[in-house]
């Protein structure tokens, strides 16, 4: 998971409050990009379980280009189910890219 101040937690964990998982999970992918962290799994999924499927793959193929070391792990078979599967070809296509099963 992304590491963040005390006060960026607790600013989420009120918009998930006030608003809800899904815009609460758009901020944090946000403050993950604000820190500039190289964190593609956790905006992956952050993605993936509000259904922005595109968002979820770009980060992922941000990660493989930056040869993130956490990357063969999207080979895990939790990635093919809710709520992070996404419906989006470019995620077989990056596991035949890195060699994984498809299934």
């Amino acid at each position: 998971h992304a590491s963040f101040e005390e006060e960026t937690r607790s600013l989420i964990m009120d918009i998930h409050d006030e608003h809800g998982y899904k815009v609460a999970a758009l901020r944090f992918a946000e403050e993950v990009g604000k820190a500039e962290l190289n964190k593609p799994i956790p905006l992956y999924m952050a993605y993936a379980s509000v259904g922005e499927d595109s968002l979820a793959m770009d980060a992922l193929e941000l990660g493989y280009k930056d040869r993130n070391a956490n990357m063969p792990y999207i080979g895990c078979s939790w990635f093919l189910r809710e709520p992070f599967k996404v419906d989006d070809p470019r995620f077989n296509e990056l596991l035949k890219k890195m060699n994984l099963p498809l299934e």
